[in-house]
């Protein structure tokens, strides 16, 4: 009788340190996975001044870690097509063209191509030709100011859908006043988003989050 309780008791310690043992395997593993997930899926963040604003990527899970920056560097670049304050930009050319036909890029015809269906569709609440009443105002400059109500009549007579004309054969913009501006920056920002977010998801990133100076656009789930 004495030895089979001591074959049972070594059966029964060996059981319970077998147990004991796996259970703390599961409690070691159960800790460390989560860690090595969330190595894995370190936010990357990249960080830029462009459009006359503040944007940022933020990218939660990719394997490419330059996917953020190159986003970053497509939305500067941008900047050559669609900004109006600088000279080298294709809209500023434009604005500068004198009543001529000018060619533009598919990417600023399509905009505002956009833009002026939304100004026939919303009459007198969104109009993209009152660049130059904006300037008056000297918004983001050092000499922003309030304009009296004759220089604002002068201005608003050199806006309107009426004398912009775009023609889809050759893809042409016609201004014919060559005081009128136009300003893209209402639009400009979503269609930029949505090249960043192509651009974002063939580089196979699975979950961001583009910032274009408030103006949010997430991709996939966090």
């Amino acid at each position: 009788m004495k030895s089979q309780r001591k074959t049972v008791n070594k059966i029964t310690n060996k059981a319970l340190k077998t147990a004991v043992f796996t259970a703390f395997s599961l409690l070691f593993a159960s800790l460390l996975f989560p860690l090595q997930a969330c190595e894995k899926h370190v936010p990357e963040t990249r960080t830029s001044f462009a459009l006359d604003t503040v944007v940022s990527v933020t990218i939660y899970r990719s394997s490419d870690r330059d996917a953020a920056e190159e986003a970053i560097e497509l939305c500067r670049s941008f900047e050559k097509t669609f900004s109006r304050t600088d000279p080298e930009s294709e809209l500023y050319k434009l604005n500068h063209s004198d009543g001529k036909k000018t060619a533009v890029s598919e990417p600023l015809y399509r905009v505002l191509h956009y833009a002026i269906e939304l100004m026939k569709s919303y009459p007198g609440y969104f109009d993209v030709t009152l660049g130059s009443v904006s300037a008056l105002y000297g918004f983001g400059t050092n000499s922003e100011r309030v304009p009296s109500e004759s220089e604002l009549l002068e201005t608003l007579s050199h806006t309107g859908l009426s004398k912009v004309a775009l023609s889809d054969c050759d893809q042409s913009v016609t201004i014919s006043d060559p005081l009128l501006v136009i300003d893209l920056g209402a639009v400009a920002k979503g269609y930029i988003a949505d090249r960043m977010a192509e651009l974002l998801r063939k580089k196979g990133v699975g979950s961001a989050i583009i910032d274009l100076g408030g103006n949010i656009y997430t991709v996939g789930n966090k």
